[in-house]
């Protein structure tokens, strides 16, 4: 489960502060963002603090969950979904 709201905020550059399981999903795609364990006060804390004091550069999507990569991936489904009609 990935909420949509964690692509919009990718694809305009703000900073994520995701609340999730340990192996979740959302770590891979939030690479370079702050996904801490739900279960770990004191890690929210300190992000949430980090994420307050100081202008972090947001690092960029990764590369298969840009807009154009996720069109693409769209593309060729369709193309894939009217070739076996």
């Amino acid at each position: 489960f990935l909420p949509a709201k964690a692509f919009e905020y990718l694809s305009v550059g703000r900073p994520i502060l995701a609340i999730a399981p340990r192996g979740a999903d959302i770590e891979r795609v939030c690479a370079g963002h702050t996904v801490v364990p739900r279960d770990d006060a004191q890690a929210l804390q300190g992000a949430v603090d980090a994420l307050f004091s100081a202008e972090a550069p947001v690092p960029a999507p990764p590369k298969e969950f840009t807009r154009q990569a996720l069109t693409e991936r769209l593309a060729r489904t369709l193309d894939d979904l009217a070739a076996t009609r």
